[in-house]
């Protein structure tokens, strides 16, 4: 049988959990997780896995310099744009592009969007 200690204990617990604040998960984290799950997504997924695939021959390591300034200037517009692109078979051209490449590293980085950076729910 519980005394009241344990009881008041407990409860006490119970409550630090339930308060206890949860951390939002990055964007590209999220991102990374719905192309996995996506059924539609399948392209993506081959492109991404091919890419992966070739940075790791290549042993870059990300994020990639060069990318830095369309790092910083990357909406959740410019993610979706590029997501359909990919998924109309126009991967070598976003590869191509330092957007899609920022978008990359983003994505290998499993980074997160400023709210300014978002698209408005």
């Amino acid at each position: 049988m519980k005394t009241q200690t344990q009881t008041q204990k407990a409860k006490k617990n119970e409550t630090k959990a339930v308060t206890a604040p949860t951390k939002a998960i990055p964007f590209f984290i999220a991102l990374k997780a719905m192309i996995e799950a996506e059924k539609g997504m399948a392209m993506v997924r081959a492109f991404i896995a091919r890419a992966a695939q070739h940075h790791g021959q290549r042993g870059t390591t990300f994020p990639r310099p060069h990318t830095e300034a369309a790092r910083a200037a990357v909406t959740e517009k410019d993610v979706r744009e590029y997501l359909v692109r990919i998924s109309k078979g126009e991967g070598k051209a976003v590869a191509g592009s330092t957007k899609g490449q920022a978008i990359f590293d983003l994505l290998m980085i499993g980074a997160d969007l400023p709210k300014d950076k978002r698209i408005a729910k």
